[in-house]
């Protein structure tokens, strides 16, 4: 399913759904979504993938301090500005 087709189980057969075709019906060509084909997808999908993302770099960045910490590694922060310029 590397295409990111879905399979849903209708009865006893199995029904593979395309999330995007490019089709071509009279001539006019056309994406084919998830959303003509009546499937309907989370709404909040997007914000929560930023969430996850965003509290994933956060535990990451808090694990990594914890580690040198507990490792004894002293790391000195860079000095990128001292006083006014």
């Amino acid at each position: 399913m590397a295409e990111g087709k879905r399979v849903t189980l209708d009865g006893n057969t199995l029904k593979v759904t395309v999330p995007m075709q490019i089709k071509e019906s009279k001539g006019f060509r056309y994406k084919d979504t998830f959303m003509h084909k009546g499937i309907e997808t989370n709404p909040w999908g997007g914000v929560w993938s930023v969430v996850f993302i965003l509290l994933m770099g956060l535990s990451l960045g808090l694990m990594a301090e914890g580690f040198t910490d507990m490792c004894g590694l002293k790391l000195e922060k860079i000095k990128h500005y001292e006083g006014v310029h």
